[in-house]
């Protein structure tokens, strides 16, 4: 989660990432998207994600996700 975050703070629609202390990865999107904006562009990429208010995305990691996976979510967030 914390290597995920990293790759959101290197982001121009990012305006905040609350610290990453958990699995769960939750961040304030900046007027260039929307919440609703990042979750969809995400979502085409296979990549769930959730919009917790107009700003505030919700992303979270499981047990189950293999480093290649975390690195996948890496790279889309890079072409964003």
């Amino acid at each position: 989660a914390r290597m995920i975050g990293a790759a959101l703070a290197k982001k121009d629609f990012v305006d905040y990432i609350l610290p990453v202390e958990t699995n769960i990865i939750i961040f304030i999107t900046k007027i260039k998207y929307t919440a609703d904006q990042v979750v969809q562009k995400l979502k085409r990429k296979n990549i769930l994600a959730y919009a917790i208010s107009k700003e505030k995305v919700r992303l979270v990691t499981h047990l189950d996700i293999r480093p290649e996976m975390v690195q996948r979510t890496i790279d889309v967030i890079k072409h964003l």
